[in-house]
Order: structure tokens, then sequence, then C-alpha cells
């Protein structure tokens, strides 16, 4: 039985359009079979990446994970899926094509953290963390201008 809070909201992001169009249909086949497994979901939506939804939605909020049990399609031992009562929370933004912070995101951060120490030059906590940005997300080094 579904629980009227879970149906309030499942009204909510259907008439406000609170989900991406595969988003809404994984969400969808869970609120009416749920709980379900990922397979399942592949199987209940005729897809084979219909489980890619899963850690999606519950980034968002929107769907958790509710115990083990056997797949009724692989017949293994899985983590079993259902929604949750609660709208969709924002997402963390992901920068377009690599994931990473711009350049100008990484300096003005850099900026902040020099203006934090009340220094005009980076400090030295400053230029560790602007190295290890550099390594971490493969940024080119480049050259700082003053203000």
């Amino acid at each position: 039985m579904t629980r009227q809070t879970s149906a309030e909201v499942y009204r909510r992001i259907e008439a406000e359009g609170l989900l991406s169009k595969q988003r809404w249909r994984a969400y969808e086949h869970i609120y009416s079979k749920g709980p379900v497994t990922g397979s399942e979901l592949n199987a209940g939506l005729a897809s084979k990446s219909g489980h890619k939804r899963l850690s999606e939605l519950q980034e968002l909020g929107c769907v958790r994970e509710v115990g083990i049990r056997e797949c009724r399609v692989t017949g293994e031992r899985v983590i079993a899926w259902d929604v949750t009562d609660t709208l969709p929370r924002a997402a963390k933004k992901k920068h377009a094509s690599t994931g990473r912070p711009t350049r100008a995101e990484v300096i003005a951060t850099l900026r902040e953290m020099g203006a934090r120490h009340k220094e005009r030059a980076l400090c030295d906590e400053t230029i560790r963390v602007m190295n290890w940005l550099v390594q971490r997300f493969n940024v080119p080094k480049w050259k700082e201008t003053t203000t």
C-alpha cells in the first residue's frame, strides 16, 4: 500500500515536471511496482540502462535503498529500492563537459582563500591547495596577474 505522502509527492513531481523524462519513467515504475531491484527496473522499462537512474534519483532524494532481497529477474540477492516521500532536491552541479572546475573558478577560489588570510600575495596554504587542484583536476598551470 502506498503511503499518502508518497502519493502527494508523486502527483506534485508529475504536475510540476520536477524530473527529467528518463528519471520520471524510472520513478514512475518504482512508484507503481516498488520496491524494485536494478534488473527489475531495467526489465520494467525495457532498457539496459534504467538502473543508472537509481543513483541519480537517490542523489535527488526521490528513492532510497530499502533492503536486500532476491531479484525476480536474476535470482541474486541484491539491493531493493523504493520511492521516498520527499520532493527532488537540487542535484550537485557538475561542469558541462568535464565535471571539473573552470580555470576562472579555481582562480576565484584561490583569491578568496588569500583574502581570508588578509595578505596581498597568496599564502602558503593557498599555494598548496592550488598545486593540489592542478594535480587533481589536471588544470594547466597559469600565470597569475596581480590586481
